[in-house]
C-alpha cells in the first residue's frame, strides 16, 4: 500500500512564526553545515542583481536576515568588507560572531592569508539583533544596497490570502517592512531579496507591497543561481525619488515601463534576471549608464539565453502536436477527414464544418500525410520576439502533401508508391490529446476569420488574410496562440539566361521568395498583435509554415498562389500566477484584432516585412 505524501512544514510555519524560538542552538548548527555553498551562490546572486560596478567596494551593503553570517562571508570575500546584518535569532548571530562551520582552510591558503591558527575569522562586518517586520532601524539613505537569503518570507508568516488580487491580510506589515526598506537606501540604490514564496499569491503581495510604498518600485525575478536546473526566485526593489530629478534635467519623459513578464517564472508571475537589469540599465541616467560595468556577467547571460531558448523550443514542440491533434478531433467530429488543403484551395473552406484555422502540417485531403521539410530555426536578438531577455526562437519550414500516402493506411495495404514515398517526419494524425505525453489542449478564441485585401502592388499582394486566437494549455504554463495565414498572388519577371543557368537561378529565387514571404507575413502577424496586446502580454516565440501550389506562374517561375502560416505563441502579464479558475484559462478574444490585421496586411505594409 502506497504512503501518503508527507506534508511539509516550512521553517517560518514552525514555532508560531517566531524565528528566534525555531532557530535554537541545534538547528543553528545544523542550518549552518549544510547550507554552506547554497548561501554562498545566492548571496553572489543577490550581488549580481544590485547591479553595482566592478570596482565599486566602499559601498555599504544591508544583509537582512543575516542569520549565521554565511552571506555576510561572501559578501565579504567579494570585497564588501562595511556591511550591515540584521536577524531576530540570538543562536544565529552568536553562531555569526564566532565564525561559520565550514572545512578547515588548508595550510597554503593560511600562509597566504597570514594566519597561523585553524579556526575561521568571525564574519566581518556588524550584526545586530531585531525583528525585520516591525521596521528597520537604519537612518535615512545609509546603505548603498541590501542582499537578503530566505529571510523575507518570514514577513508572510502565521497569514492566508484573502482576495483575488494577491492580497495578504498582514499586508501592513509588508508595506511597513518596504517603506523602511526605501528610507535606509540611498536614491537610486537597489534590493535584491531571495524568497521562498509558499504560493503564487504570496509572490503578488510582495509586488503589491511594493506598489503601495511612494518612490520605490520592483518585481518578482527568477533566475538560475545553480548549475543545476533549480530556479529560485528574488524580490528586486529600486529607489527612484531621483528619476523625476534626472527627467527633468535631461527633458525626457518620467517613468520607466515595468519589466515583461517571462515564462521561465511558471507558476509564478515575475520576470527574468535578463529583464531587471536591462530595466535599471535604462533606468539610469547617461552618465550612470557609461560607468555600469557589470549591469549582468557574460556567463550569466548566457545561462539565460539558453533556458529561455530551451523552454521556448518547448512550447512550439507543444503548439505543433496540440494544433495537429485539435485540428484532427475537429475534422472527427465534424465528420469530414480534413476535406480542405487541396493545393491552391480557399484558405478558409472549413470555416463552417470544423471551426478551427487548418494547420498546414496536419493530415492533408482525405487522410493522406504531409511532410515537413527545410525546417531551419533563428534566434531573433533584437528584443521583437521574447523581450524580457531579448532572445527569441523563430522556426521556419515547408510543408507538401506526399503523394500516395495515407496517415490512416495500415502496412499491408499500402502500395509500392506508399512505401517508397514514406519518410520519418511523416505527421500522423492524433485522434485524442490523450495519446501526447503529455496533458496538452489548444482551445479556439472564437470562430477563424478572413480579412480581404486588394491586390493592387504589380510584385506582391495579399489576397487574403485568415486568421484565429488560441489558447494554449500546457503542464509549463498557458500561453496565447495566435495563428494567421495569408495568401500572397506572385507576378516576377526575370532576365533571359542561358537554360542551365536559367533553371539553377530559378530554383534558388523561388525559395528565397518563399522564405521571405514567410518571414513577412510573421513580422505582420506579430505587428497586429502587439498593437491589440498594449501591456497585457508579449510574443515569446514563434513559428512559419510556407506552401506552394504546384502550378507554376506565366514565365515559368514562382508559383502564382503561395500561402505562409504564422503561429504566434505570447505570453500573458498577469499579476498574480498559476492556473486560471476563469473559463478558457482566463483568455479573451483580443479587441480590435481584426482592424489591427487589415491594417498590418495592407500592400504597403506587407511589401516592407
Amino acid at each position: 500500500m502506497s504512503r501518503a505524501p508527507r506534508e511539509v512544514v516550512r521553517p517560518e510555519e514552525r514555532a508560531g512564526g517566531d524565528a528566534d524560538k525555531y532557530y535554537d542552538r541545534g538547528v543553528t548548527e545544523a542550518y549552518t553545515e549544510l547550507n554552506v555553498q547554497t548561501q554562498s551562490e545566492l548571496t553572489t546572486r543577490c550581488l549580481d542583481m544590485l547591479c553595482l560596478e566592478d570596482d565599486a567596494r566602499e559601498e555599504v551593503l544591508l544583509d537582512i536576515g543575516c542569520g549565521s553570517g554565511l552571506s555576510g562571508e561572501t559578501l565579504t570575500r567579494h570585497g564588501y568588507r562595511a556591511w550591515v546584518g540584521i536577524d531576530a535569532s540570538a543562536a544565529m548571530l552568536e553562531r555569526a560572531t564566532r565564525g561559520r562551520s565550514a572545512p578547515k582552510r588548508t595550510a597554503d591558503e593560511k600562509e597566504r592569508r597570514g594566519r597561523s591558527t585553524g579556526e575561521d575569522p568571525p564574519a566581518r562586518g556588524a550584526v545586530l539583533r531585531g525583528d525585520f517586520s516591525q521596521g528597520l532601524p537604519f537612518r535615512a539613505g545609509a546603505f548603498d544596497g541590501c542582499v537578503s537569503v530566505s529571510a523575507a518570507q518570514w514577513l508572510c508568516a502565521g497569514t492566508e490570502s484573502t482576495d483575488e488580487g494577491g492580497g495578504n491580510e498582514n499586508d501592513e506589515t509588508l508595506r511597513r517592512f518596504f517603506a523602511r526598506l526605501r528610507f535606509a537606501l540611498r536614491p537610486g540604490a537597489r534590493a535584491a531579496l531571495q524568497v521562498y514564496p509558499k504560493t503564487v499569491r504570496e509572490t503578488a503581495a510582495f509586488e503589491a507591497a511594493i506598489r503601495r510604498v511612494e518612490h520605490l518600485t520592483g518585481v518578482a525575478v527568477v533566475a538560475f543561481p545553480h548549475e543545476n536546473k533549480s530556479k529560485k526566485l528574488f524580490v528586486c526593489a529600486r529607489r527612484d525619488d531621483d528619476d523625476e530629478e534626472r527627467a527633468r534635467a535631461s527633458g525626457k519623459q518620467t517613468g520607466t515601463r515595468s519589466p515583461p513578464r517571462c515564462l521561465l517564472a511558471w507558476p509564478h508571475a515575475a520576470t527574468c534576471e535578463a529583464a531587471w537589469h536591462d530595466y535599471v540599465t535604462n533606468a539610469e541616467g547617461e552618465a550612470e549608464r557609461s560607468t555600469q560595468k557589470n549591469a549582468m556577467k557574460r556567463a550569466t547571460r548566457a545561462r539565460s539565453d539558453r533556458e529561455h531558448v530551451a523552454a521556448q523550443r518547448r512550447a512550439l514542440r507543444s503548439l505543433r502536436r496540440a494544433r495537429v491533434a485539435a485540428y484532427a478531433s475537429r475534422a472527427e467530429n465534424a465528420g469530414t477527414r480534413t476535406r480542405t488543403r487541396t493545393r491552391g484551395a480557399d484558405v478558409s473552406s472549413t470555416f463552417s464544418s470544423i471551426g478551427m484555422l487548418a494547420p498546414f502540417d496536419a493530415a492533408g485531403p482525405g487522410g493522406t500525410a504531409t511532410e515537413t521539410f527545410d525546417a531551419e530555426e533563428d534566434i531573433a536578438r533584437d528584443g521583437s520576439v521574447c523581450p524580457c531577455a531579448r532572445v527569441g526562437v523563430v522556426a521556419r519550414a515547408r510543408v507538401r502533401v506526399v503523394a500516395g500516402l495515407r496517415t490512416g493506411a495500415p502496412k499491408s495495404e499500402r502500395t509500392d508508391g506508399e512505401r517508397i514515398h514514406r519518410v520519418e517526419k511523416t505527421n500522423r494524425v492524433e485522434k485524442t490529446s490523450s495519446r501526447l505525453e503529455h496533458p496538452l489542449r489548444l482551445t479556439a478564441l472564437g470562430a477563424p476569420r478572413r480579412v480581404e485585401m486588394s491586390a493592387s502592388r504589380e510584385c506582391v499582394s495579399v489576397a487574403s488574410v485568415a486568421f484565429q486566437e488560441f489558447v494554449l494549455e500546457t503542464p509549463f504554463g498557458d500561453f496565447g496562440v495566435f495563428a494567421a495565414e495569408a495568401e500572397a498572388r506572385t507576378r516576377r519577371e526575370r532576365a533571359v539566361r542561358s537554360e542551365e543557368d536559367s533553371r539553377v537561378d530559378s530554383v534558388d529565387s523561388d525559395s528565397a521568395h518563399q522564405e521571405n514571404a514567410g518571414i513577412a507575413v510573421l513580422s505582420r502577424a506579430r505587428a497586429a498583435l502587439d498593437a491589440c496586446l498594449g501591456g497585457a502580454g508579449s510574443v515569446v516565440c514563434a513559428a512559419v509554415l510556407s506552401r506552394s501550389s504546384d502550378a507554376e506562374g506565366a514565365d515559368g517561375g514562382a508559383p502564382e498562389k503561395e500561402a505562409s502560416q504564422a503561429w504566434v505563441l505570447w505570453w500573458p502579464s498577469r499579476d498574480v500566477g498559476g492556473t486560471s479558475a476563469e473559463p478558457r484559462a482566463g483568455f479573451r478574444e483580443t479587441s480590435g484584432l481584426g482592424e489591427s490585421v487589415r491594417d498590418a496586411f495592407s500592400d504597403a505594409s506587407f511589401g516592407k516585412g
